[in-house]
């Protein structure tokens, strides 16, 4: 509503500037002029003789990376009148050049168009369940939606003690806060969407025109909708998980979940209060049916006890593990995964007592490596883990520091006698940063997720003087790894004859030895219109996904370059798939990670190369846990590995080298990357001595062009049309012609 006034203001020739800048380094740093036709009001871009940079700490930002607005040239104050503290800590040396750079504490970012956007203050960042959320950014998507003429959003605790987003908006119209809900899933990710919103008269201010946000009503998650009680004891168990785990007085069959304050660490704690009742359920039936009524109609009654406890004990030698032996690494030691935890606020005992409680609740944790065998000790026994703490508040290089002591320590693991895990926790000033490293032989990607979870969980209920109390264990990694010999030892004859026809093509599917080389690496980058393509547009042909598109690009780009038919790759699965017997895994740490080998056809037709792939990948029986079962002679030259979209929060700080440089890849060429901020990266490392340099580029140029190819096609508004004209190219009958074109109209 202001913007259109001030667009009126303009369209009458009168100038209209708005001018942004703290006291502290004129008034006037940027300015932007407001035109009839301005679409959204930003701050402009700098005046003359006045520099402004956006940074996340040290670092630099990117386009559209919201960062702290950073000001340096003529203008800038001396500081604060006897306040030398607070002096140095905004007036800092410029590193970009001579003098002086004044740290705002504003946050903004860079637009494409060259003008900044206000975003808010650096102060306004929370952090909820993990992740680090601008409020201002919220706001800004709220504003977006129609009729909305403001609002406001803040952090605070909610009725069951967890931290969570409130969104206050006001309208001239009744707006459904589902409707604002639906429309924020559409641009922002779960995590940041409000878990309780409420459409108000007027946001309150105070007298200073800021806002009051002890004004600000108090939002009860509470039944919206009318009143449904449970039909059955299963729609029971749901209704009263939900009250008890959202903080809701009465639960009917048809309320919502996201509508009560549930969010994905929420749902994780029904499905442990749902095992209670003896049902089994998953955080995908709980997000997927939101609703009492639909979440029963996937939840299972059968009722599967595992110890929570402490277990110990040996583990079977799994797949993964017998490679990991089998690859007899120079540094076997040092072989990890590492995550970056930013932890403001926590001290250093909370964070301690945490992970000691998260390494007695997951068991794997506490294991050591002895004569080629995972050992789990019990308590007592073990060392748990290894705490570092260092002062870095007045280092200068502060990035290359903290890695370099990162990659020190993670170096330093003892196999034998551990313990697996190491923490280092790095004071830097404005921020606190923890690194958590753990042996890989431990955990697995999807294991971080459940250890995000719990630190999580654990440090606030430490932080507020509770007794820690973590999801339910599900079944051991040592329970897990017998289950796994037993489904090897029994594996059917079809699934064995299948995996002795893909071992006989992999030798053909492989890359001649004659472009062997000093290896190298490369970069396959996509725009964000080519990456919102196979994100979106994959499933029109042929119902494919993206990681089917990008294999089919993969086989293409080869064949262009070698003149080869077939590709044969190994894939990569989370290895956490149903077995011969049912036994939940979903919140069990630990490597669960499965490798298998596909053969595809390389194809210049765009409709046969994804159907081919598609095909190829969908055909593997039970996503290749079977495969190491069975004898096999020879193995891919390429590993591929698609790994999503990455999203949340990410430190700027590096953990260090996870596994050291002695410990040579296997593979000829390893493709693995994902989505960042919408843009598809695929990196492309090539093994020394086995492939060259000049081949890894020109692989990835010609998968760029492949991909791009295979992204338009699949973006075509009419395939069906495509197939008809490859058809008669192909000589069909008219006949045949005839009703393949009134099939397709």
């Amino acid at each position: 509503a202001e913007l259109d006034v001030l667009r009126k203001i303009a369209a009458n020739g009168i100038k209209v500037i708005n001018s942004y800048g703290p006291t502290e380094a004129t008034v006037n740093t940027t300015y932007s002029e407001i035109k009839s036709d301005t679409e959204r009001v930003v701050i402009g871009e700098p005046s003359c003789h006045t520099n402004v940079y956006m940074l996340s700490g040290d670092l630099l930002c990117g386009i559209g990376v919201p960062g702290e607005l950073c000001i340096t040239g003529d203008g800038l104050a001396r500081g604060y009148l006897n306040r030398p503290e607070l002096t140095a800590e905004k007036f800092v040396k410029n590193p970009f050049s001579e003098g002086r750079m004044y740290r705002s504490g504003d946050l903004a970012r860079w637009l494409s168009d060259g003008n900044i956007e206000y975003l808010g203050r650096i102060d306004e960042q929370v952090k909820i369940r993990g992740f680090r959320i601008e409020l201002g950014e919220i706001e800004s998507r709220i504003r977006e939606i129609d009729n909305i003429k403001d609002c406001a959003v803040i952090a605070r605790a909610d009725s069951t003690g967890d931290k969570a987003i409130y969104a206050y908006y006001t309208s001239e119209t009744e707006i459904e806060v589902n409707s604002v809900r639906d429309q924020l899933a559409e641009t922002l990710p779960e995590y940041m969407v409000p878990a309780y919103m409420m459409q108000i008269e007027a946001i309150p201010v105070t007298k200073n025109g800021k806002l009051d946000k002890r004004a600000l009503p108090e939002i009860e998650a509470r039944a919206t909708r009318e009143y449904v009680a449970p039909r059955n004891e299963a729609e029971e168990a749901i209704c009263q998980a939900f009250t008890e785990i959202l903080g809701v007085e009465k639960v009917g069959i048809q309320d919502n979940f996201f509508e009560l304050g549930g969010d994905s660490i929420k749902a994780i704690r029904v499905i442990s209060k749902l095992r209670n009742f003896g049902y089994t359920a998953t955080v995908k039936d709980i997000m997927n049916g939101k609703q009492p009524e639909k979440i029963a109609l996937s939840m299972k009654s059968e009722k599967l006890i595992y110890e929570q406890c402490e277990v110990s004990g040996k583990v079977e030698t799994t797949p993964i593990i017998k490679e990991f032996i089998d690859m007899k690494y120079a540094r076997p030691e040092h072989y990890n995964q590492s995550m970056m935890f930013t932890v403001d606020g926590l001290d250093n005992e909370v964070i301690r007592k945490t992970i000691e409680e998260i390494v007695k609740h997951h068991d794997i944790l506490r294991s050591v490596f002895r004569n080629n065998e995972l050992i789990v000790l019990p308590i007592a026994e073990s060392k748990l883990f290894d705490f570092y703490e260092f002062d870095y508040s007045n280092g200068f290089d502060k990035h290359t520091a903290v890695e370099e002591k990162c990659t020190e320590i993670q170096s330093s693991i003892d196999l034998e006698n551990g313990p697996l895990v190491k923490i280092a926790v790095f004071e830097l000033g404005s921020t606190k940063q923890m690194m958590f490293c753990i042996h890989h032989l431990a955990v697995d990607g999807v294991s971080w997720r459940i250890l995000s979870e719990d630190f999580e969980i654990a440090s606030e209920q430490i932080r507020r003087g509770e007794e820690v109390v973590l999801p339910e264990k599900t079944a051991s990694f040592i329970e897990w790894s017998r289950k796994l010999k037993e489904y090897g030892e029994k594996l059917g004859s079809n699934e064995r004859e299948y995996w002795t026809k893909v071992n006989s093509k992999i030798t053909e599917g492989n890359i001649s030895k004659k472009y062997a080389g000093d290896g190298g690496c490369a970069v396959a980058e996509f725009t964000k219109e080519t990456t919102e393509k196979l994100l979106t547009k994959s499933s029109n042909a042929y119902g494919a996904k993206i990681d089917e598109v990008l294999l089919a690009g993969l086989a293409r780009a080869i064949s262009r370059i070698t003149g080869q038919k077939r590709l044969s790759v190994t894939l990569e699965g989370h290895g956490r798939e149903e077995i011969h017997e049912p036994i939940l895994i979903d919140r069990t740490v630990g490597w669960f990670t499965n490798e298998y080998p596909i053969s595809l056809e390389c194809s210049e037709n765009n409709d046969n190369a994804i159907i081919n792939a598609k095909d190829t990948v969908r055909n593997v029986p039970n996503m290749g846990m079977g495969y190491a079962y069975v004898e096999h002679d020879s193995v891919p030259d390429i590993c591929f590995n698609y790994l999503g979209e990455f999203s949340g929060e990410t430190s700027e700080y590096a953990s260090g080298e996870d596994i050291s440089s002695e410990n040579k890849m296997s593979e000829v060429i390893i493709v693995n990357g994902g989505i960042t901020d919408g843009e598809l990266r695929m990196s492309l490392l090539g093994n020394e001595g086995r492939i060259s340099a000049e081949f890894i580029n020109k692989l990835k140029e010609e998968f760029v062009t492949s991909v791009n190819e295979l992204a338009a096609f699949c973006d075509g508004t009419n395939n069906a049309a495509q197939t008809v004209s490859d058809l008669i190219d192909n000589d069909i009958d008219d006949s045949e012609l005839d009703m393949l074109n009134a099939l397709f109209d």
